[in-house]
């Protein structure tokens, strides 16, 4: 048997299962009270973890922060060619880097910017941190299609590094440094492309395309809720 036999035979022909896999993608990405919740605590972790360099207290925030989901989100919209699905991701991703830089610029601000190795680290685009990115990508959406597997997403969640370089802007921009501010945005950028891209092609692999119409589904009624 081959392997891409093995790994997709019993999701790609269960459309109950790809069903299920939209609908909890929609509800744990929705921008709601307790998202954003998370994305605050989460924040303030980070920044502080990023100023005392503490690498325990950085992977606090990282496990709290729940900017993966919107991002696999955006993933699937692009699938099925949702153009709901497809804004409402970017609508939730744009505002979540709104909020993690305001508050990460807001705690940095009174606890002090300071020069760290840990910044300096969230602040270095590297592209062997592109190809991480982009394998955390790829094994995380196949978690969360293998929904069975989903207790292995917490230490993926940590080699994704989404919320320690927009903390990172948040401190460039009170300490004044336009070059941490451009290289922990290039860095963000580059990691969000890298999951999305992954997103997209584990998505595909397992033939969501074919289900745009329940994906509009799903969008409409969160919307009248």
């Amino acid at each position: 048997m081959k392997i891409t036999e093995f790994l997709f035979k019993d999701v790609s022909t269960s459309v109950f299962g790809q069903r299920r896999t939209i609908e909890t993608l929609t509800a744990e990405s929705k921008p709601d009270f307790d998202f954003f919740l998370f994305l605050v605590f989460a924040t303030c972790i980070t920044t502080i973890g990023l100023l005392r360099d503490n690498a325990i207290v950085i992977v606090a925030g990282m496990l709290l922060a729940p900017l993966l989901f919107p991002i696999m989100a955006l993933g699937m919209g692009m699938v099925t060619f949702s153009l709901s699905a497809i804004i409402r991701a970017l609508f939730t991703i744009i505002e979540s880097i709104g909020v993690v830089v305001l508050i990460s610029a807001f705690t940095a601000y009174f606890i002090g910017p300071v020069e760290t190795n840990s910044l300096s680290v969230a602040s270095t685009p590297d592209i062997l941190l592109y190809v991480v990115a982009f394998l955390a990508g790829t094994i995380t959406a196949f978690t969360w299609v293998k929904q069975n597997m989903s207790a292995s997403l917490p230490s993926i969640a940590i080699t994704v590094a989404l919320i320690v370089p927009l903390s990172a802007v948040g401190i460039a921009i009170v300490g004044i440094s336009p070059d941490t501010f451009f290289n922990s945005f290039e860095l963000f950028f580059g990691n969000l492309f890298a999951i999305t891209l992954a997103t997209i092609i584990v998505f595909m692999m397992f033939g969501f395309a074919r289900l745009h119409q329940y994906q509009e589904k799903v969008i409409e009624a969160e919307k009248k809720e």
